[in-house]
């Protein structure tokens, strides 16, 4: 009996008379995935787990309220619908890079997966918490497939992305940040596909105000700004930092700690980073309390 590992592979060979396109015709939407993704609880499966991440709650947030916390039905290997069509769409991407290429949108749901699944692999043998995304039959070896198709396929595309700029590596990111700035968030049009993929992960961040969004904006910022920020685009993540607090989204509030957070590690000359930690930082881990 053939595996969906199999009949992916299948697939991605292109055999003579048979033509499909494996992400419009084999996987749901983006829309769908973004409504499978919203009703999953955004909270990590323990509370120990913000003893590793001072941005976690040690509570329930009201973010979670109404959201599914374990798994309706799972496979025998204990994934849920969403991680079993975001792990076969990561297995597609690895067979086809430049599938993935063209589909930037796809790491949002690749990057929550692996966050389901490192949280739970940060709590050997505690599977009594409900994770949304597996259920208690999931193994350690299932969880590291999981996070080492991710960890391929994102260090992959954030290369894809900072490509994108050329020899201008921060104008197309100051194009989305102004682009809020200004209001006219509510359109993308104009935007290239990693310009979208970023505007559409601070959109999230501000809609949902929750700890998975905001743990995801986490990741993509510290591999877009890994090398470094020019004190001019400091100023515009600042500034839009404080609109959105400014706007009442205060998840501890996450939004505007992880748009501030990776400016205070990667700066050694502009005295912005230091005014906005001692400003701005206090008052967010208060907030934790």
């Amino acid at each position: 009996m053939l595996s969906p590992h199999d009949i992916l592979q299948l697939l991605s060979q292109q055999l003579p008379g048979f033509r499909v396109d494996i992400l419009r015709d084999i996987f749901p939407s983006c829309a769908q995935l973004d409504g499978m993704l919203d009703q999953l609880s955004p909270d990590p499966n323990d509370p120990s787990l913000a003893i590793l991440d001072d941005l976690l709650p040690t509570t329930p947030s009201q973010t979670s309220k109404g959201k599914i916390k374990t798994p309706k039905s799972t496979d025998r290997r204990g994934f849920s619908t969403y991680a079993r069509v975001v792990d076969g769409i990561a297995q597609a991407f690895l067979e086809n890079r430049q599938l993935a290429k063209r589909n930037l949108w796809v790491l949002r749901h690749l990057l929550a997966l692996s966050i389901y699944a490192q949280d739970l692999r940060n709590v050997p043998n505690s599977y009594v918490y409900a994770s949304p995304a597996f259920d208690g039959k999931i193994s350690e070896t299932s969880l590291d497939g999981v996070l080492g198709r991710v960890k391929q396929l994102s260090v992959y595309l954030f290369n894809v992305m900072n490509a994108t700029g050329g020899h201008n590596e921060e104008g197309w990111r100051l194009m989305v940040v102004e682009k809020f700035l200004s209001g006219k968030d509510t359109s993308r049009e104009g935007l290239s596909d990693p310009q979208q993929l970023l505007f559409d992960l601070i959109l999230h961040a501000k809609k949902q105000d929750a700890v998975r969004d905001a743990r995801v904006l986490k990741v993509i910022l510290e591999a877009l700004l890994a090398d470094g920020v020019s004190d001019a685009e400091a100023d515009l993540w600042i500034q839009l930092a404080k609109k959105v607090e400014r706007n009442g989204l205060s998840f501890f509030p996450c939004v505007s700690y992880e748009l501030l957070k990776p400016f205070f590690f990667l700066s050694s000359t502009s005295n912005i980073f230091d005014r906005c930690l001692y400003n701005h930082l206090p008052r967010c881990r208060t907030a934790q309390a």
